[in-house]
């Protein structure tokens, strides 16, 4: 609640940890009382693995790539250890999730809100790109 606001015209923001931000642009006129709900939408995370074909072992230093649906990379990983990456502070939606260490492997993963999705990506050397369901 904002009191003693002067008339004119406004934006107002709100934002949490977790979620994205939001704004909404208004008029608020002289006496009068003006009431704005804003929905702050969670964020998101994806989590996955790279392995061989074969014999399943992780693929170290494998780079992921994830590119949204408008064709923006939205980040780029390198593996750990154990063939596991994180993209964290998404937005949900639909994207592209390529892994490259042997031949690239491609694969479309989908993000809901709040959630945190995974995915499993498998490399086969010397293989043409692969697509994945």
């Amino acid at each position: 609640r904002l009191v003693g606001v002067p008339d004119g015209a406004y934006t107002l923001t709100a934002s949490s940890a977790g979620h994205q931000p939001s704004a909404a642009s208004g008029w608020l006129g002289v006496g009068i009382t003006g009431e704005r709900n804003l929905d702050l939408p969670q964020r998101s995370r994806l989590v996955g693995t790279v392995t061989a074909t074969g014999s399943g072992r992780p693929v170290e230093e494998a780079t992921a790539t994830l590119v949204d649906a408008g064709g923006v990379v939205v980040g780029t990983t390198v593996t750990d250890a154990e063939g596991t990456f994180s993209f964290a502070d998404l937005s949900a939606g639909t994207y592209t999730l390529t892994a490259r260490g042997y031949a690239p492997a491609v694969q479309t993963v989908h993000v809901a809100a709040g959630d945190t999705a995974t995915a499993e990506i498998t490399l086969s050397p010397g293989s043409r790109t692969t697509v994945l369901p």
